[in-house]
């Protein structure tokens, strides 16, 4: 079985926008990149890259809910993305002021 990094995603709030941070494996950024843009990709190490994008309101909650399902359907490195983007999303001032 092929080991990896749990990801690390954080949304950010900044004025009318939300800024997307997160650490991730290729096979994980890829399945992002099929949702949304990415403004920047840093190369950490092999096979893991520091990412960010920005995003509005409703690209946001368009994530949340192309995501949502998939964390509880999804399984291995695939469910860890889809709760690390869920849970951002909850933990944003965004999702308490609904």
């Amino acid at each position: 079985m092929t080991q990896f990094s749990p990801p690390f995603f954080k949304i950010l709030e900044f004025e009318d926008r939300f800024i997307l941070i997160g650490a991730l494996n290729e096979n994980q950024l890829q399945t992002l990149l099929q949702e949304c843009e990415l403004q920047a990709r840093i190369g950490l190490e092999e096979n893991r890259s520091l990412v960010v994008g920005f995003v509005n309101q409703s690209e946001l909650k368009k994530l949340y809910g192309v995501f949502e399902p998939r964390s509880r359907k999804w399984r291995g490195q695939y469910q860890a993305l889809a709760i690390a983007i869920v849970s951002a999303y909850q933990d944003s001032r965004f999702f308490a002021s609904q």
